[in-house]
């Protein structure tokens, strides 16, 4: 990696970990989602953290419940950390190195995912927000209505 992609890496962690401990002082809650946190809406992603917790208890169908493409997700991100770290790909069977290079170098696959994760999230959102089921609720302690509650209480309404 470059020095200047190190850099950019470490400032949105820093970032992200100054806003997950901001969220917790002055909301009192533990949110990972940006969205969910400004906002109060859900993401295209949200979802996928309970998604890989069921994944990893062995709960596949509570999984794919969570979030369906978590799966697909998991062997692009592997296929395409194996193919960025150069791990040696001739060490493996040759139809598991045509594999990794489909997940990982494919850009077929990659719009196809893209677009397959905005259409399921806009039509999750569109039938179920916002009293559906988690994480397709409102969330009320987010930055957006704590300050109109702060700017209601500092004029006086």
């Amino acid at each position: 990696m470059k020095e200047w992609q190190i850099k950019v890496i470490t400032l949105i962690v820093l970032f992200y970990s100054i806003l997950t401990l901001a969220n917790l002082f002055f909301l009192r809650k533990f949110e990972l989602c940006p969205c969910r946190m400004f906002l109060g809406i859900p993401c295209p992603g949200c979802g996928l953290t309970h998604s890989v917790i069921a994944l990893l208890h062995g709960d596949v169908l509570g999984s794919i419940v969570y979030h369906p493409f978590t799966l697909p997700l998991i062997a692009t991100l592997v296929a395409g950390l194996s193919c960025h770290f150069r791990l040696q790909l001739s060490c493996h069977p040759i139809w598991l190195s045509k594999v990794i290079s489909f997940f990982a170098k494919n850009r077929r696959w990659h719009g196809t995912l893209f677009f397959g994760i905005s259409l399921y999230y806009f039509i999750r959102f569109i039938v179920f927000f916002p009293n559906g089921p988690y994480p397709m609720e409102y969330c009320h302690t987010n930055y957006m209505e704590f300050s109109f509650f702060f700017v209601k209480r500092l004029i006086g309404f």
